[in-house]
């Protein structure tokens, strides 16, 4: 039979387990409280543990007869839902296949019997009465006395039109309860058809969130590339700014001090902006510093060049009479102290309030540039 011709059943209502004292490889007293602990550890590590199903199994031994084989054998179904009802336990199988679902149907595999641990442990819990897998019983007595028959499963109204049975025709002789070569291969083939198609959409699951994570990654690695750049963007633009302040404030602080005329100031600005201010070389033995500190010092350490306490010698004392210069640096010092000082007002827009203010001394001022 091809993998696409495997025909599969589900069963419901299976009872699996109730409550009593019962005789398996020990005694053991079955409590309601054991039951719950039973339905609540098969869901929460069904939450837990992705693929959690215990499998179906024809008895507890190792060694599968009709088979063949001592161990490997394929599973023969899944427990899909579990579930309290009175004082049992009740099972729905997922994924049966027909051949198994044959025999059931024939009453030659008529019980169950369960495969429980009673603890396990798992990511620092402990949970007890776990379900590990259920055996379906022919010719065995199950340990667990009173549950429905397994055949009486497949004919509830619950799943009335969902098994999907063969047709062979009623009558087996106990011969026929012996798996055919047919059967085998097809059981065989049914467990290696489903283990490969949960394999495969497990791969692609997983690939395809492999692809997401890359793709969030390649996303998350871009907007924090931008940040770092248009950091380091913002931080170039301050420094350069607070270079450019910093220069015009040295040389409004050498007009001031009559170092330098007013008329000066763009080219001294525009020179400065030229000069290094990071790196350091030495100008003599003692003397180390920036080419842009060197200037600094010795701008501010020169020598005056005007006394703007002074008037020309050209004229009777009125402004007219006045060096531009002169003038301009006065009205622009009166202006700045007038509004509180040089952090109030600065002395360069002092000088072009000045200036606009007075067009015949703008004028004047700007025959000396």
């Amino acid at each position: 039979m091809a993998d696409d011709e495997i025909k599969f059943a589900d069963i419901n209502g299976v009872e699996i387990f109730g409550i009593g004292t019962w005789k398996g490889t020990s005694t053991v007293k079955v409590t309601s409280e054991m039951l719950d602990q039973m339905v609540s550890a098969f869901h929460e590590l069904s939450d837990k543990i992705e693929g959690f199903r215990p499998p179906i199994k024809l008895g507890h031994t190792d060694a599968q007869r009709f088979l063949g084989q001592n161990n490997g054998s394929p599973a023969l179904g899944w427990v899909a839902a579990l579930r309290r009802m009175g004082d049992k336990v009740v099972a729905d199988f997922r994924d049966v296949p027909s051949s198994l679902v044959d025999l059931i149907k024939r009453r030659l595999y008529n019980s169950v019997s369960i495969e429980l641990m009673p603890k396990l442990e798992y990511q620092g819990r402990t949970f007890e009465n776990v379900l590990s897998a259920v055996a379906v019983l022919g010719a065995e007595l199950p340990a667990v006395k009173g549950l429905k028959e397994l055949s009486l499963s497949l004919f509830d109204a619950s799943i009335s039109g969902r098994i999907v049975l063969s047709e062979q025709e009623q009558g087996l002789t106990m011969a026929d309860a012996l798996y055919t070569k047919a059967q085998v291969d097809e059981l065989v083939a049914a467990a290696i058809h489903k283990a490969k198609t949960e394999f495969e959409a497990a791969q692609t699951t997983m690939i395809a969130g492999l692809n997401k994570q890359i793709e969030d990654g390649k996303v998350a690695l871009t907007a924090e590339t931008k940040k770092v750049t248009d950091a380091q963007a913002e931080a170039a633009k301050f420094a350069e700014d607070r270079a450019k302040s910093e220069v015009e404030a040295v040389v409004d602080q050498a007009i001031k001090e009559g170092k330098v005329l007013p008329k000066d100031k763009a080219g001294l600005v525009a020179f400065a902006n030229t000069l290094d201010a990071k790196t350091k070389i030495k100008f003599g033995e003692k003397d180390e510093s920036t080419p842009f500190e060197r200037w600094k010092t010795q701008l501010l350490a020169g020598k005056k060049v005007v006394n703007f306490k002074e008037q020309t010698v050209s004229g009777g004392g009125g402004d007219d009479d006045k060096s531009a210069d002169i003038e301009v640096n006065e009205k622009a010092q009166a202006k700045v102290a007038a509004a509180g000082g040089s952090d109030k007002l600065a002395f360069a827009t002092a000088v072009q309030i000045v200036l606009n203010e007075d067009p015949a001394l703008k004028t004047r001022y700007a025959a000396l540039v």
